[in-house]
């Protein structure tokens, strides 16, 4: 098997397996937030807010993505999801914020906007 297919099979397990991250965070986040707060409100106001920065950075994710070097934007888009992970898992346990949900999800769904443009090739986009 040739280097430069075997690192393409590694990008593409690496996206899977940060897509099924997403998801578990996801469900996760849903059960979580109607077993705090009860209502299902808030958490139809965040899923509303959080799909915000996917629509406006899909339109020019594919730009940024052929001008820039596509690895680098996949390494600091899961590390800067995973870091607003994190501080989200460690506010938890302090308190309970609603604003910092909203700021974390925005922060995810930049980083998911970007996958899409970078892993097919540019002359596909």
């Amino acid at each position: 098997m040739r280097k430069d297919t075997l690192n393409i099979y590694k990008i593409y397990w690496a996206n899977g397996i940060s897509q099924l991250g997403n998801i578990i965070y996801s469900f996760t986040l849903a059960w979580w937030m109607i077993q705090q707060t009860g209502d299902t409100k808030q958490f139809g106001i965040l899923s509303t807010i959080t799909l915000l920065p996917n629509l406006i950075f899909n339109l020019g994710g594919g730009v940024i993505a052929d001008r820039v070097n596509k690895k680098h934007i996949l390494i600091l888009a899961d590390f800067m999801a995973g870091i607003a992970v994190l501080c989200l898992t460690i506010s938890s346990f302090i308190n309970y914020s609603f604003m910092l949900i909203v700021i974390t999800n925005m922060i995810i769904s930049l980083a998911r906007s970007f996958f899409p443009q970078l892993l097919r090739p540019s002359y596909q986009t």
